[in-house]
């Protein structure tokens, strides 16, 4: 029993110090000086092939804000801590977008677009009520970081993260 409780404390520990890298690696993308990081949208779609990046976290969102989609440049996403159900399908017009955040929401489905954005190195979607996984994410050829912990996701769909994402910093947890 002492020696479970070993292994349980230890695997917990490992968990988050693998969180902290997460989040210590993600917070360090630098861009260039020319990549302002906006934080309005209405000020974002006024320039919209000036903007790289897009911070939209703790805004109350319920719905994913389609303008987005205009920014044409995005390489920053971040939409965490809002109330998003859904990912629109047409999300990867972002053809450059390297970090994803949709951290925090109450996303159920990530969608084929997700799997379709071959620039991303990050992509953050823990603390959602995600179920499963679409079949191309797991050949998303430059990723460095996946958080998808705090989800539902099956043995399974867990299993296959491990496989396919080998090398990479992936923090799962399964809290079915």
């Amino acid at each position: 029993m002492k020696g479970f409780r070993t292994i349980l404390v230890l695997s917990f520990i490992s968990l988050t110090l693998n969180v902290l890298k997460a989040q210590e690696s993600v917070s360090s993308i630098e861009y260039t000086q020319k990549a302002r990081v906006f934080k309005n949208l209405k000020r974002a779609i006024k320039k919209p092939n000036r903007v790289y990046g897009l911070d939209l976290s703790n805004q109350g969102l319920e719905e994913f804000p389609i303008e987005i989609l205009t920014l044409k440049n995005l390489r920053f996403l971040n939409l965490s801590n809002n109330k998003l159900k859904d990912i629109p399908d047409e999300l990867d017009k972002l053809r450059y977008l390297e970090h994803l955040d949709l951290s925090s929401n109450k996303i159920r489905t990530v969608n084929q677009s997700v799997g379709n954005l071959h620039q991303l190195i990050n992509l953050i979607i823990n603390k959602n009520r995600i179920e499963n996984l679409p079949d191309n994410l797991f050949d998303l050829p430059r990723i460095k970081t996946l958080i998808i912990s705090d989800n539902f996701l099956s043995q399974q769909d867990m299993k296959r993260l491990n496989r396919a994402f080998q090398g990479s910093l992936i923090v799962t947890e399964i809290i079915k």
